[in-house]
């Protein structure tokens, strides 16, 4: 009787969920680190962020494998994560090395113990994993904070970094407030809209977010300059992300 043959093929790409839980102590604040650890077998390639969490908490990823921050500061858990249902979903998927550790640090944002669980969500490739010295495009946040006083207006500046030209995809926002808000930038020199405009009609959440139809790209050192004004008459902490890539292949040619 002939052997019977496999019709399965040898997987290449498989289904992941790497992920970490932390407790952060009590008190707005209070940091605590979590560490996500990518398996010998394969690269990841991270598609989804997704968290669980008793309360507010701010976080700032590094990736200890590529030697990389994937934001220029930490950014709230609203402009950086979803749940299954409703994902943030990269646009830019971020590649991990096997082996690797991607740190989070974590800030607690409410007055009690905080127990988060942070997920990346993927697929592992099992293939030989050949480090570049060429810095590849990287999936990236550039986070503002800016803190207004009742029906009071001010300036929020995000300055890009010198490394890299870099090509907005989402517009993010996270208040206790309403406002207002006229955006441009050095770089282009352009203002992004005619008016200042409601935060709800021009930013998302990382669940939610306002994909650009068309993904501005931006100059290396450029400032984007955001004009706020509060609409809430109350005090109005707003934080203003701009998630996209780190075009090095613009500098590589």
């Amino acid at each position: 009787m002939p052997a019977v043959q496999s019709s399965l093929a040898p997987v290449e790409r498989y289904d992941y969920l790497y992920s970490n839980a932390v407790q952060i102590g009590a008190g707005v604040g209070t940091p605590a680190q979590l560490d996500i650890k990518t398996q010998a077998d394969s690269i990841f390639v991270v598609q989804t962020l997704m968290a669980m969490s008793d309360g507010r908490f701010s976080a700032r990823f590094t990736d200890d494998g590529a030697g990389a921050s994937w934001s220029n500061d930490l950014v709230s858990d609203p402009n950086l994560f979803g749940t299954a249902q409703r994902p943030n979903i990269l646009i830019q998927p971020i590649i991990i090395y096997p082996t690797s550790k991607v740190v989070v640090n974590l800030y607690n944002l409410i007055a009690g113990a905080n127990d988060v669980e942070i997920v990346l969500g993927g697929y592992k490739v099992f293939k030989t994993a050949e480090r570049n010295n060429v810095r590849v495009d990287q999936w990236f946040q550039y986070v503002g904070t800016k803190t207004l006083l009742a029906s009071n207006m001010d300036t929020l500046a995000i300055q890009l970094q010198a490394d890299s030209h870099f090509e907005v995809q989402k517009m993010l926002a996270y208040s206790t407030g309403t406002f207002l808000a006229k955006i441009s930038d050095s770089g282009l020199g352009k203002a992004w809209g005619d008016r200042a405009i409601m935060n709800v009609n021009q930013f998302g959440t990382a669940q939610y977010p306002r994909v650009l139809p068309f993904p501005k790209l931006l100059r290396p050192n450029s400032v984007v300059q955001i004009e706020l004004t509060d609409t809430s008459i109350a005090g109005n902490d707003i934080e203003i992300v701009l998630e996209g890539i780190k075009k090095y292949s613009v500098l590589n040619g």
